[in-house]
């Protein structure tokens, strides 16, 4: 090379890395990204999100599905605010749009040169160790490259709320479950009997040794979600599970079905979608031999482009079975894994498949890699789920809370004096519950609620032996206290909440929240018009709507869910409950959504004599119209 041309191209490169400083930061950010994705991407994605919950509730359901959205009226106060943050969002967005331009720009110039460069390293007259170096920093272009396609496939794959159902499970109570493993709580206080002691070596003995399915059985309430979530949390297990990888890297995922959430929570669809990515999350090389046309598309479209693939159900299934097959074809692969999958009688059926073919999907799993996949499941006591499963590798749990029950009830109960009542209360709770921990629940609520009241323990007796052991008639037992007015807004509360289920495909985005449900008593006294008519209600919606930036707005509006949540406990009797709802935000701090604390609630209600019930108490209440009402 003459000294004019090398000149030249060492020139050519000082300009590249220079210029190229600022993106390599970018593309290392990109690389180390679990999905691909940059800080400025996922800001981004925030806005994108923030402008699409706009947009879902300015959107009518479709003709017929409610009649609320024959009467729906928008509010000039709501209309000006939405303008007024989708200004903000118009403005934001063209900022990003001209960036991506410019770096669109930016990254064709370098693509342009890259070629030159390659071939000026081969021929450049620098020491071995310099051309190492730059052929390093020439690799990250590769490398970043891949990871975006990498992100990309997995924000494919991924879907809203696919880990909600297990963020709404409670927390074991402090001991709860830990005779499962050795040392736990309460072995301290004289030890396990037998029954305990032979489910806990099948179980530990089944994470340390053999692959295969575990199935953990309950009555409707026992506890098994609950415990299923523990299990997955608990570090004991990750260490018998370590045991049984050996020198193998463990891929630990967890699916929680979930009957009433969303379809992807209760389908088939979603369990194999959330295990590929998580499967593909943990292990990234596996992505171009199970999915490679989407491999090779990703890679073809362009770096700056968020768009997601369009993967279908049908594809992934064959993407999942094509990952079972490569599986099986190296058995002394670097991988194991480990499922937990709960609520397998929350799974919805179709007319092709139904509980009966979920099993044998899981079973084919289990014998088509029987050295790298355990996996532990639950469900109700179920013919379907009893029959297939051995009886040697399951715990039947309503048979082994007993001190679980005994546990939580002495903690809920502790600010009790120590009398024989209270003696009679610790012991007799637990007893009378036949393994359902929701029962135990419910009546420990029922305790405290009149303890506040002002009973005292010899009235918490008699209040015990007056509590129905069949959950239907607990529940209907609960509302025999409350006045009549309480009781219609509990089942005004419930109806609402039913509807929303029903018409969760049209509503997703839109529930009922403490802050909507604060104003059902102005709702009740419009005589159930629903078209806002009512100065009160017109005029407080207004207030707290549009005042964003007041700090009396963030005063009443807190006040107003607080006082609304102690509303609906003294209502509900703890059948409906409230959780964060970070997707609707009140300037400092986030609204509570609405739903039944289990899913057996909704089961109850929609008996022949709660439907009764709840018919006799709902006379003249529009659900429809009210839910539409109290949700825009």
């Amino acid at each position: 090379m003459d000294p004019i041309t090398s000149i030249g191209l060492a020139s050519a490169i000082f300009s590249f890395i220079t210029f190229t400083k600022d993106l390599i930061k970018g593309a290392i950010l990109i690389h180390e990204s679990l999905d691909g994705s940059s800080p400025g991407d996922r800001t981004r994605e925030s806005l994108v999100k923030e402008m699409k919950l706009f947009c879902d509730k300015l959107l009518l359901p479709p003709k017929g599905n409610l009649k609320a959205a024959l009467r729906g009226k928008v509010h000039e106060a709501d209309i000006q605010r939405l303008e007024a943050t989708l200004g903000e969002c118009r403005e934001q967005l063209h900022f990003r749009l001209t960036q991506e331009m410019r770096d669109a720009e930016a990254w064709e110039w370098l693509q342009g040169n890259l070629s030159h460069l390659r071939q000026g390293v081969h021929i450049l007259s620098i020491d071995t160790n310099s051309q190492c170096q730059l052929r390093q920093l020439l690799s990250l272009h590769d490398d970043a490259l891949n990871a975006n396609a990498r992100g990309r496939i997995l924000r494919s794959l991924e879907f809203e709320g696919m880990r909600e159902r297990n963020d709404r499970i409670e927390d074991a109570h402090v001991g709860s479950f830990e005779w499962m493993f050795e040392g736990g709580l309460c072995e301290t206080g004289g030890g396990l009997n037998p029954p305990h002691l032979a489910a806990r070596k099948r179980f530990t003995d089944f994470m340390s040794l053999e692959g295969g399915i575990f199935h953990i059985s309950g009555k409707l309430g026992s506890g098994k979600s609950t415990l299923m979530k523990f299990l997955y949390g608990w570090p004991e297990t990750r260490i018998h599970l370590e045991k049984w990888a050996g020198d193998r890297t463990l891929i630990f995922e967890r699916f929680f079905f979930w009957k009433l959430g969303p379809m992807m929570q209760n389908s088939l669809a979603g369990l194999l979608r959330s295990l590929l990515y998580d499967i593909l999350k943990s292990c990234p090389s596996l992505i171009p031999t199970v999915m490679p046309q989407h491999w090779e598309l990703s890679n073809a479209m362009p770096w700056h482009d968020r768009t997601v693939l369009d993967i279908t159900q049908k594809e992934i299934k064959s993407i999942f079975e094509r990952l079972i097959e490569y599986l099986a074809r190296n058995p002394k692969s670097s991988y194991c894994f480990c499922f937990f999958i709960d609520g397998l009688d929350e799974y919805r059926g179709t007319r092709q498949h139904d509980h009966r073919d979920m099993v044998e999907l899981l079973q084919h799993w289990a014998n088509t890699l029987p050295d790298c996949l355990k996996m532990f499941v639950s469900s109700r006591e179920d013919n379907v789920f009893m029959n297939a499963f051995s009886a040697h590798r399951r715990i039947r749990l309503h048979e082994l809370t007993i001190h679980d029950m005994e546990g939580y009830v002495e903690a809920k109960l502790r600010h009790l004096p120590n009398t024989e009542e209270k003696d009679i209360l610790l012991q007799q709770i637990p007893a009378r519950a036949q393994g359902i921990f929701l029962w135990v629940t419910l009546v420990t609520r029922m305790m405290r609620d009149s303890v506040e009241a002002g009973a005292e323990a010899r009235d918490l007796v008699q209040l015990l032996n007056a509590c129905p052991q069949e959950l239907v008639d607990l529940f209907r037992f609960a509302f025999a206290s409350a006045t009549k007015q309480d009781r219609r807004r509990a089942f005004q509360v419930m109806a609402m909440l039913s509807m929303e289920k029903e018409y969760e495909d049209y509503t997703d985005k839109l529930h009922l929240t403490l802050h909507g449900m604060s104003f059902l008593d102005e709702y009740d006294k419009d005589s159930g018009r629903g078209l806002l008519t009512s100065t009160e209600l017109k005029g407080s919606a207004a207030e707290t709507r549009t005042s964003t930036k007041s700090k009396d707005y963030d005063a009443e509006t807190k006040m107003r869910i607080e006082s609304a949540g102690k509303k609906l406990r003294a209502w509900c009797k703890g059948l409906v409950e409230s959780i964060p709802y970070p997707t609707c935000t009140y300037s400092s701090f986030v609204d509570q959504r609405l739903d039944y604390a289990h899913r057996s609630v909704r089961e109850l209600l929609d008996s022949a004599d709660m439907r009764a019930d709840m018919a006799r108490n709902l006379e003249g209440f529009d659900t429809a119209l009210a839910l539409s009402t109290l949700i825009l």
